[in-house]
This record gives C-alpha cells, sequence and structure tokens, in this order.
C-alpha cells in the first residue's frame, strides 16, 4: 500500500459559521477525487475553530496534483477564502487570492515528504 499523507485545513479570518461553509463546499469539492482521497470533518474542541470548520486530508501521492488543483479552483470561486493547510510536523501552508504558482507550491507542498 502506498504512503499516505495526511493535512488539516483550516479557514482563516472567516466566522465559525462561515468556516463550516466553505468546510462543507470544499469537502464536496474534493470527494469526487474518486478512492485515492479522504476527506472528514472532525468534530469541535480544543484547537478546532468549531464542529466541522476544519477538514482532515489523507490521501496517497498520485492523488496530490489533483488534489491540489481542485484546492486552487475552490479558491479562485472563493477569493475571500483564506486556507491554512498544517502538516503533521507542524509546518503550514496559508493560500488566499491563489494563482496558478500558489498551486504548484501547494503541489510541492504535498508531494514533499514529512
Amino acid at each position: 500500500m502506498p504512503e499516505s499523507l495526511s493535512y488539516e485545513i483550516q479557514f482563516e479570518g472567516v466566522s465559525a459559521a462561515q468556516a463550516g461553509d466553505f468546510a462543507k463546499q470544499l469537502q464536496a469539492t474534493l470527494r469526487d477525487i474518486g478512492d485515492g482521497v479522504e476527506v472528514k470533518r472532525p468534530p469541535g474542541g480544543e484547537g478546532h475553530q468549531d464542529f466541522g470548520a476544519t477538514l482532515i486530508l489523507i490521501f496517497g501521492t498520485p492523488v496530490a496534483i489533483a488534489l491540489a488543483e481542485r484546492i486552487g479552483d475552490w479558491l479562485k470561486s472563493h477569493r475571500t477564502a483564506t486556507l491554512t493547510i498544517k502538516r503533521k510536523d507542524g509546518s503550514e501552508v496559508a493560500l488566499t487570492g491563489v494563482t496558478n504558482k500558489d498551486v504548484a507550491r501547494l503541489t510541492d507542498e504535498f508531494l514533499r515528504k514529512s
């Protein structure tokens, strides 16, 4: 079985309700990539903005490019949204108003090993 990568996505600078809506919308966008990615919304609690306002992505490297492109497309259609993608090692990438260069940077981030 290929190695799985795991990232947490949080939405910044918006109300908890808006973050929850963004999480729900992005989750729906990413789910149709296929079996190579798992997208889940953990319950709220310490370190989380609100119930369902955070997404956890678990995927193998074969879908990393498609995943980055989908997130980039979603951000292009939600220009006011800022999301932070956090790795298990504590590093993070914040994205807002993305360009094709940002999508390439996100792809590199997804392909980088911990």
